[in-house]
């Protein structure tokens, strides 16, 4: 299984599901998202993840 993530310039980035902890893939998604991106909470259609120190939004995530 894998973690797909949608990045807002159109690239998914793939990272393998570490079934060796507890965690379901739900759970490591959100972990990659928090080390990857931060959230801004502007009050607008603008406010959500992006990509650290760039202004790409992160899209979300599925498993696959």
């Amino acid at each position: 299984m894998k973690i797909l993530m949608i990045i807002g310039t159109g690239a998914i980035l793939t990272f393998p599901m570490d079934k060796s902890i507890e965690a379901d893939c739900f759970e490591q998604g959100y972990r990659i998202l928090q080390n990857i991106s931060t959230y801004h909470d502007t009050g607008n259609r603008k406010q959500g993840w992006y990509l650290k120190g760039k202004p790409i939004q992160v899209a979300g995530w599925y498993c696959s």
